[in-house]
């Protein structure tokens, strides 16, 4: 009986080691391969640390996931189940790492970079409007877009381009040059978009109307209805 017992503890010592080590991975970050600080969760479902997703995007400039590449939409929110379950397993390393941050300029640097980058989503985001000359705009290949098709593009972001829409105009540049714009370019003249948040947003933008697929017409009046709207834009 005593061996029975002893071979069934050891059996459950050796499960609950397996959920420990489950445990251990699911609650770490992918990108500093530590317990996760305000987990943030994408919608491809992989967690990172705040901060550490705030960097990624700041040094990649691209918003999409550090671990499988998918492109996230909106801006990303704590996970707040995971948030807690995570600070209820491992209170000791949440607290020795929120010290350890909370004296660490970069953290918040980046931190406060990643939620002006938020709020400028959301003006984006709530600004979005049924235009018909901007619904027209997106239907033709950035390559042929004019100057002016430029100055309605920016000005279709949101309010907070105001400040950077005389500089554009005063560009004048076409389509094929906003596809090949810079983040240096853009912090420099004639644009002089200093916020980094901002041109980062310009950017993603720009990398969406290049990806954009314009359907082809499928029908005669189709072509008929493309041709006439594209010839009464321009």
């Amino acid at each position: 009986m005593r061996d029975e017992c002893i071979t069934v503890d050891s059996d459950l010592s050796e499960l609950d080691e397996d959920m420990e080590e489950l445990s251990a991975q699911e609650f770490t970050c992918h990108c500093c391969y530590d317990v996760l600080i305000d987990p943030t969760t994408l919608n491809c479902g992989h967690s990172f640390c705040r901060h550490c997703l705030a960097e990624w995007l700041h040094s990649s400039q691209r918003n999409e996931c550090p671990e499988c590449r998918e492109r996230w939409q909106g801006f990303p929110r704590i996970n707040i189940l995971l948030r807690d379950a995570v600070e209820k397993k491992y209170p000791a390393k949440i607290s020795r790492r929120r010290n350890a941050l909370q004296s660490d300029q970069r953290f918040h640097y980046f931190l406060r970079i990643f939620q002006q980058y938020g709020q400028v989503m959301l003006l984006r985001y709530q600004w979005i409007s049924a235009d018909s000359n901007y619904e027209i705009l997106i239907q033709k290949p950035i390559n042929r877009w004019k100057p002016h098709d430029v100055i309605l593009w920016v000005e279709h972001l949101g309010p907070w381009t105001n400040q950077y829409r005389e500089m554009f105009h005063r560009a004048q540049i076409n389509g094929s040059l906003l596809a090949h714009l810079r983040d240096e370019e853009l912090s420099a003249a004639p644009f002089n978009v200093k916020n980094p948040s901002h041109r980062q947003v310009v950017l993603e933008e720009i990398q969406k109307i290049k990806e954009l697929k314009v359907k082809l017409p499928q029908n005669l009046w189709e072509y008929k209805q493309r041709a006439q709207s594209i010839q009464d834009f321009q």
